[in-house]
């Protein structure tokens, strides 16, 4: 290694400047305020999400299905990002918090287009009661919530739905995903093949850069190191805000990596997790960020994080890997390569719609496009 420069792996408790403290009303109450009324009766409710009861009526609605939403991973994904989450809930004349049937949601994400900074939303949350499928509501309330997002400025709703959903995104929505989401994967000698024989108990993975109660973070000089990396012409803009927000994801432990020179400069800075998922112990790269004319620091940070995952019982290592991704070749030389079919432990899509005419389609051709684990709401 060269003595110059030094690999620091750590976690640090979150920073507190990002905490939002919104004005709490008393459970039961909503802002979420009716938009229309359909044919059969029932209503649609829509509103940037600010207070608990926002919230409420779309963890009523999961636990209707027993897929409770835990209250920090609500507030978290509802409440905390910029301005509030988009919701649309249709529901009986009891109201959204009461008679909720269905909701779709999209979270606000800092965006960039051709490198010119600007917002979109991810779409991550859709459900329809067992009552009241088949009638039409997920793209109702779809486009109530691309409507309203057109009007506050947001160019583009993008997702990764899975196998099972993508086809409704694509004949209901009007969606363009044309392919999978490009998967690298390293396998970690013979573990994963010897967990899919039953020869390899599951075991929870064990933290070696994280104290149980504290969060992994970033630098706060990363948003130079973030100003001076090779950008893609689309994608999200991983601003300080943004990666801060992004690594205080409840339920999950995340660790990072940072590689200085011997001025004390930020040359690469890096994150990943391990999670016991889909039957394995799997690591997910999530980013790596590097100067342009330090690629082998990047190199330096993937490896670091690679080694880290190792050492914490993962079976194999996940990153995805667009051609217009700057670690594209890094991740190659250290072995991650295009995931074969029977090797994905789930199929998922990218998928997006312009909200705005005034893109051209010709740039939104996949390869122009950079999306990382960070980028979703996978992990």
């Amino acid at each position: 290694m060269d003595p110059s420069r030094r690999v620091v792996a750590r976690c640090r408790p979150a920073p507190t400047r990002l905490r939002i403290d919104l004005p709490r009303r008393p459970r039961g109450s909503t802002l979420l305020h009716q938009v229309a009324v359909l044919p059969d009766g029932l209503r649609i409710s829509f509103g940037r999400c600010q207070t608990r009861g926002d919230v409420e009526c779309v963890q009523r609605l999961f636990a209707a299905v027993d897929e409770p939403k835990p209250q920090e991973l609500a507030d978290w994904q509802y409440l905390e990002p910029s301005g509030g989450s988009y919701l649309a809930v249709a529901h009986d004349d009891r109201g959204p918090l009461e008679g909720g049937v269905a909701m779709y949601a999209a979270m606000p994400v800092p965006f960039q287009m051709g490198g010119r900074p600007c917002s979109a939303i991810q779409s991550f949350d859709t459900l329809t009661l067992p009552s009241h499928r088949g009638r039409g509501l997920f793209p109702q309330l779809a486009e109530i919530v691309y409507g309203e997002a057109t009007k506050a400025g947001e160019i583009l709703v993008f997702g990764v739905p899975n196998a099972s959903s993508v086809g409704g995104f694509i004949k209901h929505l009007g969606w363009t995903a044309d392919s999978a989401v490009p998967l690298r994967v390293r396998p970690v000698g013979l573990r994963y093949l010897r967990r899919r024989a039953g020869l390899r108990r599951i075991t929870p993975p064990e933290l070696v850069n994280c104290h149980p109660d504290e969060r992994c973070s970033v630098p706060p000089d990363v948003e130079g190191l973030v100003q001076s990396s090779l950008q893609p012409s689309w994608g999200v803009r991983k601003t300080y805000d943004y990666l801060s927000w992004r690594l205080r994801r409840p339920g999950v432990e995340y660790r990072s990596v940072e590689v200085r020179g011997a001025s004390g400069v930020l040359q690469a800075w890096g994150a990943a997790c391990v999670e016991s998922k889909h039957g394995a112990t799997v690591g997910y790269l999530l980013t790596v960020l590097f100067r342009p004319d330090s690629a082998h620091a990047g190199r330096q940070a993937l490896a670091t994080l690679g080694r880290a995952m190792r050492d914490e019982g993962a079976d194999l290592i996940l990153s995805w890997s667009w051609p217009a991704s700057p670690s594209s070749q890094l991740l190659l030389s250290l072995g991650y390569v295009p995931a074969p079919t029977w090797l994905r432990p789930i199929d998922l899509y990218f998928g997006y719609r312009r909200l705005t005419d005034t893109i051209p389609m010709p740039l939104l051709e996949v390869p122009s496009w950079d999306f990382s684990y960070l980028d979703s709401d996978t992990v």
